[in-house]
């Protein structure tokens, strides 16, 4: 297991210390129970082969995090043709 050393302001300290002794645990438990919750939500980082292209990072990016993002189109029944304007 690696140590991790953080210099943290003096109000994230006390409130560190209350959220452990709450729970019933050290300080540095509390704080290693708190930054396991937030990076098992994160999304997952890719280990894309190097050099992939944007397209590829996408894609596995998609894959892992489970799909892309839908659009909802404007409804486009009712447009009428219209010639193109140039500015001219």
């Amino acid at each position: 297991m690696d140590d991790l050393r953080l210099e943290i302001d003096d109000d994230l300290a006390v409130a560190l210390r209350r959220r452990a002794a709450e729970h019933g645990h050290s300080v540095e438990e509390e704080a290693l129970n708190l930054l396991s919750e937030v990076l098992q939500q994160a999304p997952k980082v890719s280990k894309a082969p190097e050099g992939a292209s944007v397209g590829e990072l996408f894609r596995i990016w998609r894959e892992e995090n489970g799909g892309g993002v839908d659009f909802e189109l404007p409804d486009r029944s009712e447009w009428k043709d219209r010639p193109l304007d140039f500015g001219t």
